[in-house]
Parts: structure tokens; sequence; C-alpha cells
């Protein structure tokens, strides 16, 4: 069963947030990632061929978990002293743009934002990067450059989370996470059997648009991208700005 955007979510938001001083931008940026990570748990549970039905119980559960994981901005995937520099790379074999940015640490590095150590884009990822720098003068609703940050899960590489501001205080969420289904095609084939309801083409790239309709799922041989927002058309243009040639 596909757990879908409640309003009764906001007040268990506004109820965390009259017992912690956030800043209003912080609070966004949890409430646009916890929905995306409810969003996307269908997908898991699929792939082990039975559907989880979760309560609203469980959900402001995770919400919690979520907000509190933001608030100390530690990281789920992320142990900073098993942080490796590089990973092992293909020997002779030419790497995709994506390839890069999941293998190659000159992509990342650590800075301090609000107080404290975040992995985030080095000036170099940034501009190689997939995901689009210049979203704010093609898209009119999105008004800054995307804020990034990143994990490694290790053994594996790395994983991002960029975020754009939309008029009204809203969000546009961008993830990805490394794509253990199959390849590009057969994931997307997947996708559109498990709850997809309807194929796209996006950056020359076959995607899924999900039953909600508003979250893109592009997959590729190498991650899943997860695009999410407040409109279709939003995510729509935001996905056709992607980079994923070398």
């Amino acid at each position: 069963m596909k757990l879908s955007y409640d309003k009764s979510l906001d007040q268990s938001l506004k109820n965390l947030n009259s017992q912690i001083v956030w800043k209003h931008e912080r609070l966004e940026l949890v409430h646009a990632k916890v929905i995306s990570e409810i969003d996307r748990l269908p997908v898991k549970a699929r792939r082990k061929k039975y559907f989880s039905i979760m309560s609203y119980g469980l959900a402001f559960s995770l919400m919690l978990l979520f907000s509190y994981n933001y608030l100390l901005h530690e990281n789920f995937f992320m142990d900073e002293s098993n942080t490796q520099t590089n990973l092992e790379k293909s020997a002779g074999a030419k790497q995709t743009k994506e390839q890069q940015m999941a293998t190659n640490a000159d992509y990342y590095e650590w800075k301090e934002i609000d107080g404290k150590r975040t992995l985030t884009f080095t000036e170099y990822g940034l501009k190689n990067s997939v995901i689009p720098l210049n979203a704010k003068e093609k898209i009119p609703s999105i008004i800054s450059n995307p804020i990034v940050y990143a994990d490694e899960i290790y053994g594996k590489g790395f994983v991002m989370q960029a975020f754009y501001h939309t008029v009204n205080h809203h969000f546009i969420s961008i993830d990805n996470h490394f794509n253990e289904i199959g390849t590009a095609n057969e994931t997307v084939d997947y996708l559109l059997e498990a709850y997809g309801t309807e194929e796209l083409q996006v950056a020359n790239k076959r995607a899924v648009m999900s039953s909600t309709g508003i979250q893109i799922y592009i997959p590729t041989d190498t991650y899943i991208w997860y695009i999410t927002g407040k409109t279709k058309e939003e995510i729509i243009a935001l996905a056709n700005l992607f980079n994923f040639e070398d």
C-alpha cells in the first residue's frame, strides 16, 4: 500500500517544532526529506515480493526519527571515521558521470554548515554533477541554487540529496540511491509494474511517474534518482535539466 501525503503529518511537525527551536528553513528541509523517504518505502517492500502496511503512527515515528537525525546533523549511512578517500575504480574502464559521482572523492568535501561538519559537493563536484545548477534560471518557481548533502555508504560509494527552494517556502528534493534492482531498463519496467502510472522520457532517459504525480524515478545502471515536488510540471521540468552525458 502506498503511503501518500496526509495533512495530519503537518500537525505532528508543528508539535515537534514547538519543542525544538528550529529555523523555518531547516523545518521545511526535514519535512521534504521525510515525505520523500516515506514515498519510496513501497518500492523496497515490493522488491521482497510483499507490501508492508504502515500505520500513520509508524509514519510519525519515522518523522521523529528523521527530524532528530537532522537536528544532530548525523547521517544514517555515514561514519566519518570510516570514510574512504577513494574507492577502487575499474582498471582502464571509462567511467560515466554517475560512476564518477559514486566513486570519486574529489567530488565531495567536509564543510561547516549550521555549525556542524557536513559532507557536501566540492566546487568541482558541483560543476561535474548530474543535477542541474541552472534550474533557477530555467524554472520560474525555483528561486535558489541546490543545497547539497552527501553520504558515503561504506564499501559502495557516495549518494546525495539536493534541495531547491521554490516560491511559498516549498522545496523540490532530489535523492539518489544505488540501483540494486537491475539495469536501467529492467528497473523502469519493474517500477512501472510496482506503482508507476506512466512512462516518461526525460533528459534522454526512460523515467517513471509515481501514482501520486509528484515524484519521478529516473533509473540508470548506477543509481535510481528520485525527484519530489509540489507539482508534476515542476518536477518534469527539473528532470529534463539533468545532464547524464560525460
